[in-house]
């Protein structure tokens, strides 16, 4: 039997003791990204989330996310604890709240949040089909359902040390919708990869829609729009949903137009392959004004295609000079957006964005916003139900 000998203190060496520095300037972040199913929220996980481990101060020490994306975070954040979610529920599993009270924030990049942390808790606001005036169309299902959500968002936003808005109307509705207090929100941008492409545009005047196909993005208006086009038009549908009730009755209304209207409903795409289609295409159509955010309208412009959106919403924030209006939910209005664009000479150049979106920008944001959260650890917020 040996006896126990006390450990002897490292001697700390000049590069030990810098890295040891290091080390304790570090934020330690744990990161649930369960909320994270498709569309714009899978885009943002794999996008910022390698970029924000690589900011400066910041290491995700932990991550919850559903089976599909666990690979991926697996290969990104090698010495991270990478939590498997079954379910939004998950969150509230003793293993995961575990790795979340030994970090220095949590950072949630969705408004519902199911229970309150222990420590800085950083969330996101990008659903603002949450706000009442944007779900009055809605049938009584989806309206109990938004009020419900509701109720959870501002339980979270009560929470939360901050706010992340991912555009200033989003911040806006954020406050109208949950209360949200000066200074506790902030606007940080989403990004994109920028590729400046050669255009290859040939034949006939193709738009391009791009989004998941549900009946808030109101794809239904642009093909109601082409019964007042005096021209042929040729429309790529490009987006999960095809299969859906509404994506049907958008089909029917497509064979309905006339054979100067060509509809082609191609399903959920590849980032490659929308990246080429928005160099063969002639414009971006976008009809939805029930957005946060809208990653194709920014994908788009910086990839130079033209684009037309609806002049409320987060469109004119977003692409100020560079993109053409129109009436929001008007066919004939935006008939005579997608007329003009037709005149328009192939070589005219569009006007400038208003700033440039890189997610590499948006990566330094949130990890700005993750420090200054963690500086709060031991305070404790008052709800405001």
């Amino acid at each position: 039997m040996t006896a126990d000998v006390p450990l002897r203190e490292p001697v700390a060496t000049a590069s030990g003791a810098a890295a040891s520095a290091r080390a304790e300037s570090l934020v330690r972040v744990a990161v649930d990204v369960s909320s994270a199913s498709l569309g714009g929220g899978v885009t943002y996980l794999y996008n910022l989330l390698p970029l924000l481990d690589d900011a400066r101060g910041v290491h995700v020490s932990a991550v919850l996310c559903r089976d599909q994306h666990s690979a991926f975070l697996r290969d990104t954040f090698h010495d991270a604890s990478v939590h498997v979610a079954q379910s939004r529920l998950s969150e509230l599993r003793p293993n995961w709240r575990r790795a979340a009270r030994s970090v220095d924030v949590v950072f949630v990049p969705t408004e519902m949040v199911l229970w309150p942390y222990s420590v800085p808790t950083v969330t996101m606001f990008r659903n603002v089909k949450l706000c009442k005036r944007f779900v009055q169309g809605l049938g009584a299902r989806e309206r109990v359902r938004s009020f419900l959500r509701r109720l959870v968002a501002r339980f979270a936003v009560a929470r939360a040390t901050t706010v992340i808005a991912v555009s200033q109307f989003a911040a806006d509705v954020a406050a109208e919708c949950l209360g949200t207090l000066h200074g506790q929100t902030s606007v940080v941008y989403h990004g994109v990869n920028p590729t400046r492409l050669s255009q290859t545009r040939s034949g006939s005047f193709t738009v391009l829609w791009v989004s998941t196909i549900n009946r808030h993005k109101r794809l239904d208006i642009l093909l109601e729009a082409c019964r007042h086009v005096g021209c042929d038009l040729r429309i790529v549908v490009a987006g999960d949903g095809v299969a859906s009730t509404y994506g049907q009755s958008i089909a029917a209304l497509g064979r309905s137009l006339g054979e100067n209207i060509d509809l082609e409903m191609l399903g959920p795409v590849e980032p490659s392959t929308l990246q080429k289609l928005y160099g063969s295409t002639s414009c971006l159509v976008w009809t939805s004004s029930v957005e946060a955010f809208g990653l194709p309208l920014v994908e788009a412009a910086s990839s130079g295609l033209p684009v037309i959106a609806p002049d409320d919403g987060p469109a004119c924030e977003l692409l100020g000079d560079y993109g053409t209006y129109y009436a929001a939910d008007d066919p004939v209005s935006l008939a005579a957006a997608i007329e003009r664009q037709v005149r328009r000479p192939r070589n005219s150049e569009p006007g400038q964005l208003p700033r440039t979106y890189d997610w590499r920008v948006t990566a330094a944001c949130t990890a700005a916003l993750l420090r200054s959260a963690a500086g709060h650890r031991g305070e404790q917020r008052d709800a405001r139900i």
